[in-house]
């Protein structure tokens, strides 16, 4: 019976850990064949879930001191041994784009066997005081948002126009995200 139980306990956690996302930390310099938008290089994270699907999403800035700051966020999929760009977004600000490159996730919310990843962003004014916090969430080709202003203390959540779109089982994970993040 013992050995029974150590059987199913190894089995499920093969099993497991085949349905987990990877996460690969590399020098920024090894993606340099990357075409991606910006000038400036902000940070780079390779995600994968095992042996279903590859991803890189890079963030990279226009030209410092040029305005509207400009950010943007690719996300490439190998395609039969090729990157190519699954989706692409670009953010414009006229004060400073801040990456809270500490605060992300990686994840599979429906079990599709893709990586879903959620980013957190600031805009700051010209003084870097922030005005606005954001969740921008990428699912395959689309890309979603919920966001809070200083404004009205953080306490009204807006959402983007797609989120309902969204299986529950994400929209729930992303909205506890959201409501444990300190937003100042």
């Amino acid at each position: 019976m013992k050995y029974i139980a150590l059987l199913l306990t190894l089995i499920s956690g093969i099993a497991a850990a085949d349905a987990q996302v990877t996460v690969i930390t590399r020098a920024t310099e090894a993606y340099g064949n990357f075409k991606f938008r910006g000038v400036r290089l902000l940070n780079v994270n390779e995600v994968r879930v095992a042996e279903k699907e590859e991803n890189v999403f890079v963030f990279s800035k226009a030209a410092k001191g040029i305005q509207p700051d400009t950010m943007y966020l690719q996300r490439y999929s190998k395609e039969k041994g090729v990157w190519v760009v699954k989706a692409d977004t670009m953010l414009t600000h006229t004060g400073i784009i801040m990456n809270w490159d500490a605060r992300k996730g990686f994840f599979d919310g429906d079990g599709d066997g893709s990586v879903d990843a959620y980013f957190i962003y600031s805009l700051t004014d010209a003084g870097q005081q922030q005005q606005s916090v954001h969740l921008l969430f990428s699912k395959g080709a689309a890309f979603y948002t919920i966001s809070a202003a200083a404004s009205d203390g953080y306490r009204q959540s807006r959402y983007s126009e797609n989120f309902d779109r969204l299986p529950p089982a994400i929209k729930k994970t992303l909205t506890e995200v959201w409501e444990r993040l300190d937003k100042e």
